[in-house]
């Protein structure tokens, strides 16, 4: 059995901004994730100033991939030039095989720091941009189930694979999204070990693991007993952990299982 994993979620750019040890990504991978079981990354380019930042480090690092798309916190200031951008880049990146994935895209009623109205219209039209490409969609939804849930079944074919990313809302939207979606995943962060995430708990209870993928998120949301600092992707282990935990199942059963989930989604 292996335990190799990837972090199919993380903004490596932000991470190097808050690190402390260094700006290269290369050394902050040596001196600080320091974990020979990260094999690869998935690296998440979602805000319109940091799209050129997010393709210089995927092309930069050949076990980096990555995906692009338009945080539903800065839908305001998506634009014809903000996604002529993100084509020629996707466009480019599928070529290579180092783009993997759109988004994250999506709604975010927690912060509302994109109007909903706004927020919906730009989740519509990343959606369709999307489909052209056939790649998998990374989903961010907060605090806005019904409405995801109803633009997601009116544009979203059953056949697209989704990542639900860091979910964190109620297990009957996952569950109706993974009933009706069977390429969907959801994606687990360090979030699974802290006491308050009853609803992430349940979800993992529920989902089989078969349908679950690992991600930080990072640098947000270290896991317990990292909590306050810096996430990386070398506190993997810790989310493993308690996934296992939750399940009941061996750890290895875990590594094993969600890393052919990443090989069926995002196909590295």
């Amino acid at each position: 059995m292996t335990s190799l994993f990837v972090d199919t979620h993380t903004h490596i750019d932000s991470t190097l901004e808050r690190s402390e040890y260094t700006k290269d990504f290369h050394s902050f991978r040596q001196e600080v994730i320091c974990c020979e079981q990260c094999e690869k990354f998935i690296h998440i380019s979602c805000e319109p100033t940091t799209l050129d930042v997010g393709w210089k480090i995927i092309n930069e690092n050949d076990e980096v991939f990555g995906a692009f798309g338009i945080h539903p916190h800065e839908a305001q200031h998506y634009t014809d030039e903000v996604e002529a951008k993100l084509r020629e880049y996707i466009t480019k990146g599928k070529e290579t095989g180092k783009v993997v994935g759109f988004g994250e895209i999506g709604l975010d009623y927690h912060y509302n720091l994109s109007e909903q109205a706004v927020q919906k219209d730009v989740f519509i039209r990343q959606i369709k941009l999307a489909l052209t490409f056939s790649l998998p969609i990374v989903l961010h939804l907060r605090e806005a189930d019904e409405d995801a849930l109803h633009i997601i079944r009116e544009y979203i074919p059953k056949d697209t694979f989704i990542h639900l990313h860091c979910y964190t809302s109620l297990p009957s939207l996952a569950a109706s999204i993974l009933a009706e979606y069977p390429h969907a995943y959801v994606g687990i962060t360090g979030v699974v070990t802290f006491k308050s995430a009853t609803n992430t708990h349940e979800v993992v209870k529920a989902t089989p693991l078969n349908r679950l993928l690992l991600e930080t998120d990072a640098p947000y949301m270290a896991p317990i007993p990292f909590r306050g600092k810096t996430c990386h992707s070398g506190m993997i282990p810790k989310i493993a952990e308690k996934i296992a935990a939750l399940k009941g199942v061996a750890i290895d059963e875990v590594y094993t299982q969600i890393r052919q989930n990443t090989r069926d989604c995002y196909k590295i």
